[in-house]
């Protein structure tokens, strides 16, 4: 178990060293693509320095996107996961694995942030769904996010586990009355 530990540690750090410090700036600083311009000018903006360029103003990119956070560190994810896995691989297997520890570990690592960014838009939706409950409960509002809304829905808001209760109810064990009991016993005997 120790050594497994271990293991996951040095995987670990070496491809979110490799992802944070070195692949992610390198691309930021080089690539003309949109998630990379954004970051550029995100940064600048953070650390309170003036854009010069059209292209480094974060208003003219718009709003982030669903396809936007999508994409949002594909590429960095796969380098960094290939070169881990071609450096782990070829000191653990010689260099004739070193190729086939790219690949799979750029698969693998890939998928899995391909998986993390759509539960990001999963988040986002539901807490999006709430944040309008929220203002659906509380009523008209003089915000301009209120006005914004549609007309609330006339359905009455169930609790998530209620929600989620409700959906998979055929499929759980739930109580049932004695009548309803004889009701099944007897229209399973006349079929």
């Amino acid at each position: 178990a120790a050594v497994a530990g271990v293991n996951s540690g040095l995987l670990g750090w070496t491809f979110f060293g490799l992802r944070e410090f070195i692949i992610s700036p390198t691309l930021t600083s080089h690539l003309p693509w949109r998630q990379y311009t954004r970051r550029r000018a995100e940064r600048e903006v953070s650390h309170h320095e003036a854009t010069e360029s059209e292209e480094q103003n974060p208003e003219r990119l718009g709003p982030t996107t669903w396809s936007d956070i999508r994409r949002r560190n594909l590429l960095d994810t796969c380098l960094a996961a290939g070169i881990t896995g071609a450096f782990f691989n070829g000191i653990r297997r010689g260099s004739s694995r070193i190729l086939p520890g790219f690949f799979t570990a750029s698969l693998i690592g890939t998928l899995c942030q391909s998986g993390f960014n759509e539960s990001s838009i999963i988040r986002l939706r539901v807490l999006s769904r709430q944040e309008e409950r929220i203002v659906y409960s509380h009523g008209p509002s003089t915000s301009a996010a209120s006005e914004s809304l549609p007309d609330a829905p006339k359905e009455e808001t169930l609790s998530w586990n209620d929600t989620i209760t409700k959906k998979w109810r055929t499929f759980l064990p739930h109580r049932i009355s004695e009548d309803e009991f004889s009701a099944k016993l007897k229209e399973n005997e006349n079929k």
